[in-house]
């Protein structure tokens, strides 16, 4: 046989072998890995949870709801009074109101009746009052402490403005223990940003809803 036709024979044997095996390598990879992928279960797209619905705190007794509830609060009452809770560490807010004995509503009243009773409770001592703009008009803090009955030192964050409806104060009470000075900054920033500054007017029945109401009772009559 001519050395040219084996030349040319020999060639795809040597192609095979040229690389040290590597094409069959491969091939037999891409046999075991295709059917792999072809049954290896598919995987399902990752869904992020949506952010849980601010909770609002409404109270028909007192006229005004909280728009959105802060995450360290719980509930603890929501009757005559709002009563929140601190979830973590020591804390509770009240939130009251309080109609004048005689004429209209007073709060440099309030802030005299607030020290008086801050300076007469064991190891009581008032701190002062600052003037603030609020959502509901002016309105004023003071803070004081005192000596508990367990023998631990509290510390009380008040603020006082108009109600909504003009004819009563609204009194935002915020008790914690006693700590420095940073923690005094921090408590009365919780008390402004996460619970004053979110109350509001609890909006009224509309007239026509109302009226539709009325009418619907008085056809069933």
């Amino acid at each position: 046989m001519p050395q040219s036709t084996m030349q040319r024979r020999s060639l795809p044997w040597r192609a095979a072998t040229a690389l040290g095996g590597l094409p069959y390598a491969l091939l037999t990879t891409l046999l075991l890995t295709v059917p792999f992928l072809a049954c290896a279960p598919a995987q399902e797209p990752v869904v992020e949870e949506a952010a849980p619905e601010p909770v609002r705190v409404e109270n028909a007794a007192l006229g005004i709801a909280i728009s959105e509830l802060a995450s360290q609060f719980d509930v603890a009452d929501n009757g005559e009074s709002i009563v929140l809770q601190r979830n973590e560490g020591e804390g509770t807010v009240t939130v009251t109101a309080q109609a004048p004995e005689i004429g209209g509503v007073n709060l440099i009243d309030l802030i005299a009746a607030a020290k008086e009773d801050f300076n007469s409770r064991p190891g009581g001592e008032y701190h002062g009052q600052v003037e603030l703009g609020s959502q509901l008009g002016t309105a004023f803090s003071v803070r004081g402490s005192y000596t508990a009955e367990d023998g631990s030192s509290v510390e009380e964050r008040h603020v006082y403005s108009v109600h909504p409806s003009g004819d009563k104060a609204l009194v935002v009470r915020y008790a914690y223990p006693q700590g420095d000075l940073d923690d005094t900054r921090a408590r009365t920033n919780e008390l402004f940003e996460d619970v004053f500054s979110l109350i509001e007017a609890l909006a009224p029945t509309p007239p026509v809803a109302a009226a539709e109401e009325a009418t619907s009772e008085s056809d069933s009559v």
